[in-house]
């Protein structure tokens, strides 16, 4: 099949059935499209568009065949063949029989097209039976469908008045060719059609025409031309026996075939293929088909002529002698030549073609025709180039699209790429999520960059696949080991804190699968907070879309004073869940947070899932210990100088691992309990700005022996099997003197304290689960090794 039929099947899934429907007909059949109207293309990938489409629209192939037939006379008119159509008969039988001669003048522009031939026998007023012969098999529905496209758009029988039956065909074996039989309402102009009555005798006939006709007349009938001109105004003609063996050829068929020089006899079918009509070559079936088209084609060079064929009496002039009973066939024909490279392929010149023949004028058209056809040829491969550029183009341009979606709101995106600023909006209720790993620091220390860059990748990968099931959430930015989500501003969300809990949940889950360097799962700690913020992008060069408000920041400190594996919200963010009742929440009280004051806060641990590694809190490590480290400081600021009755207030490491941090002595964003004494006004050690250094040397003076804190603290060690941790607030307000004597209380206790068990719990936030973690994520405690 040349292209064009493959780009008229395309267009007439695309029209009538949608573009979803093309397709899924070329991802199923396998087809590659992009096809150039002149060039051949395999006849089994058009088979396979055809079988696969009718499989895909539950229709079989010779329904959707038809259908084709009927679209493809429509699709023809647009491509603006309508006035050639209407000019090839005035009726449907004188179309039909014109119909080979607009295929044989469309095989000049497309000489890969193997066209179909069609004859009509037994024309009638109401029927007549149509013969199609074609090479290639089951495509008798398009000669059904074209039928009634073209009765239709030409002869105004639309509807059912035109029917067409088929009578034999190849299918059955019946014959070797489809013979239709097509009914329509009576027709005047076809009353009097019938085939020619012809007579081999042409004696006879011109005998009975003189003796009706006047003298002059009978003797005009009677004229007789010479051979030689006769060879010269016909250079292309044959004349056959009743064997269809050549008896003469003319001048040009002489010179260009050696098999017919000076030879009679010759057997046409040893010098010519008969291309048209598909037909057998030979006289009985030749004389039935006086009233077509012949084209012959030469074996050896390929040259083609084109002509009728003509019953004549043989000898072809009587005057010789010899009685013209003998029955022959007479070819006048001439060459068919695409154009001036034909011509010279073949030998021919313009010279060689008689003046009449119309042939001098098609050849020098042609070369402008064949100039205009390989451009048009041209313009295909760039159009098709070009589609197949754009397709490309397109989808770089979405995978662009897509990535620069996920750094930026699609809104925002929009702004910046039309060169426009995207103004900041105000959004007054939102909500905002923080999360970061707990031991990050020692993680970080015990593993190397890529492994903990492996990390994070991991993790962040998990966490961002799970927040495309959250379409209202958007995910601001990653610093480090912070996750920052926010709800209810980019997507409208009523329940912005809810989605946002719930992804809180998932997030705990999603960790508990990623394994850390140190061979435990990965464990976080949320914070979330609900309040008006402003969104906009700052900068020019690599924008970023940012919050801004208090809400960020109050977000980050619910995030710094939450306990590991849990989820701490504030009492606004609580205010905004509309189904409570879904989630674990239990109160946790009034807590200091810095920078805020007091804040009644609530957390909600993850619910533990059947088979789903533990999500709940491990023993707290040595930085969340509380001690009484304060009190016995400030009892010793009062002891009498040389006494060697201390109280000392050393707490035991908390291994329980529910509600670990009470309300009253939950640690402050410096790391300190926020119930204890450290730095009031009720130590007079610590508020009296003095520097202590009698105390300074009375404990240095004392032996480990008699040293109460030292004794105190290798007792405790004993009884807990874990050190005791005296814990001091770096951020009280202590005079000098005073800090040398808590560095003094520090060292003494270290030298009881595992090195390696002092960073294992919270890496840069040694502060622990309450320990705070300032704006921009510096650690804050004591204890920092």
């Amino acid at each position: 099949m040349i292209g064009w039929i493959n780009i008229s099947v395309e267009s007439f899934v695309r029209e009538k059935f949608g573009d979803a429907v093309w397709e899924q007909t070329l991802s199923t059949s396998g087809v590659q499209a992009g096809w150039v109207s002149s060039c051949p293309y395999p006849d089994a990938a058009t088979y396979g568009l055809v079988i696969t489409a009718s499989s895909i629209l539950g229709v079989t192939p010779a329904q959707a065949l038809e259908a084709y037939g009927v679209y493809f006379v429509e699709y023809t008119a647009r491509l603006g063949y309508e006035k050639l159509l209407k000019s090839l008969g005035s009726n449907m039988a004188e179309f039909l029989k014109n119909l080979n001669d607009l295929h044989l003048h469309l095989g000049m522009s497309f000489p890969a097209m193997a066209a179909p031939a069609f004859k009509c026998t037994d024309v009638g007023p109401t029927c007549l039976t149509l013969h199609y012969h074609s090479h290639r098999p089951a495509l008798g529905p398009i000669v059904v469908g074209v039928l009634k496209g073209l009765a239709e758009q030409y002869w105004g029988l639309g509807g059912d008045q035109l029917q067409v039956e088929l009578l034999r065909g190849r299918d059955d074996g019946s014959d070797d060719h489809e013979v239709f039989r097509v009914s329509y309402p009576h027709q005047a102009a076809l009353q009097h059609c019938g085939p020619p009555a012809a007579s081999v005798d042409g004696s006879q006939a011109a005998g009975s025409a003189a003796s009706t006709a006047s003298p002059a007349a009978a003797a005009a009938r009677s004229f007789t031309l010479n051979p030689n001109d006769f060879y010269q105004l016909f250079p292309f003609h044959l004349l056959l026996d009743r064997s269809c063996r050549v008896v003469q050829a003319g001048a040009m068929l002489e010179r260009l075939l050696p098999e017919l020089r000076g030879q009679s006899g010759v057997p046409l079918g040893d010098v010519f293929q008969l291309k048209h009509p598909h037909r057998p070559l030979d006289f009985e079936t030749v004389t039935r088909e006086l009233d077509n088209i012949f084209v012959l084609k030469a074996h050896v060079s390929g040259l083609e002529l084109k002509g009728q064929m003509v019953a004549v009496p043989l000898p072809l002039h009587p005057g010789a002698g010899c009685p013209a009973t003998q029955e022959g066939l007479l070819f006048m024909g001439t060459a068919r030549l695409a154009g001036l490279d034909d011509m010279r392929h073949h030998g021919i010149f313009i010279s060689d073609i008689p003046h009449h023949d119309i042939n001098r004028d098609y050849v020098l058209l042609a070369e402008q025709r064949q100039a205009e056809a390989q451009l048009q040829e041209r313009l295909e491969y760039l159009t098709r180039e070009l589609k197949d550029t754009n397709s490309r183009l397109d989808e770089e341009r979405r995978r662009s699209d897509r990535l620069l979606y996920q750094m930026l709101p699609p809104e925002v995106a929009s702004c910046l790429k039309n060169e426009e600023r995207a103004p900041a909006q105000e959004h007054p209720e939102a909500t905002v999520l923080f999360s970061d790993i707990v031991g990050f620091t020692e993680i970080a220390s015990r593993s190397s960059p890529l492994e903990v860059c492996s990390l994070l990748d991991e993790l962040y990968q998990r966490f961002d696949g799970a927040i495309e099931e959250y379409p209202q959430l958007y995910k601001v930015e990653t610093i480090g080991d912070a996750y920052m989500v926010v709800c209810n501003v980019t997507v409208p969300c009523d329940d912005h804190a809810d989605v946002l809990l719930e992804f809180a949940l998932r997030m705990h889950e999603e960790a508990s699968r990623v394994a850390s360097s140190l061979g435990e799962p990965v464990r976080i700690r949320v914070g979330m907070h609900s309040g008006p913020v402003v969104a906009g992008v700052v900068g020019r060069k690599m924008p970023r879309f940012c919050l801004f408000g208090d809400t960020v920041n109050t977000a980050s400190r619910m995030e710094s004073h939450g306990e590991a594996g849990q989820i701490h919200i504030s009492e606004a963010c609580y205010s905004c869940l509309r189904s409570k009742e879904r989630f674990e929440i239990r109160e946790r009280g009034n807590i200091t947070v810095k920078g805020k004051g007091t804040m009644r806060t609530f957390l909600i641990a993850p619910a533990q899932r059947p088979g789903s590694p533990s999500l709940s809190r491990r023993p707290a490590r040595a930085s969340t210990w509380h001690s009484s480290a304060r009190d016995c400081v400030a009892d010793l600021s009062r002891l009498p100088s040389g006494s060697a009755n201390y109280s000392f207030s050393i707490a035991q490491p908390p291994f329980t691992t529910a509600n670990s941090t009470s309300a009253g002595a939950t640690k402050t964003d410096e790391g300190s309990p926020s119930g204890g004494t450290m730095g009031s006004p009720s130590s007079p050690l610590l508020n009296s700005g003095g520097d202590g250094r009698a105390m300074s040397r009375q404990l240095r003076a004392m032996s480990p022996s008699t040293n109460p804190l030292a004794s105190l603290a290798s007792s405790a060690s004993r009884k807990f099997s874990q050190p005791a941790l005296v814990r001091v607030s770096s951020g009280s307000q202590i005079g000098r003197g005073e800090g040398q004597l808590l560095s003094r209380l520090e060292s003494m206790t270290l030298a009881r304290t595992s090195s390696g068990f002092l960073g294992s719990d919270g890496g840069s936030r040694e502060a622990g689960a309450g320990g705070g973690r300032e704006a921009g994520g510096r650690p804050s405690g004591a204890l920092n090794s």
